[in-house]
């Protein structure tokens, strides 16, 4: 399974880095987290993909406040902090 340093945040709320020879969008990753991911699909010279594991989290993710997240997919930035 493919990795990606997430650097940037895509206005869908997805996180987003270069990959390959384009770029990743991975739905769950924050700025500053290291994933592991699935490819799910790929469209021209980018891959959408589903997260599968943060291997190193970014120093702005947090527990998600909800305790309904788990179970229905939660926010899109319901990981990151306010203050981010």
């Amino acid at each position: 399974m493919p990795h990606l340093d997430v650097r940037w945040l895509l206005p869908d709320g997805a996180g987003g880095g270069p990959f390959e020879k384009g770029t990743a969008r991975v739905p769950g990753a924050l700025p500053g987290d290291r994933v592991r991911f699935s490819i799910a699909k790929k469209r021209g010279r980018t891959v959408l993909g589903v997260l599968d594991a943060v291997e190193a989290p970014s120093a702005d993710r947090q527990q998600p406040p909800c305790p309904h997240d788990a179970h229905c997919g939660g926010c899109d930035l319901s990981a990151l902090q306010p203050e981010a």
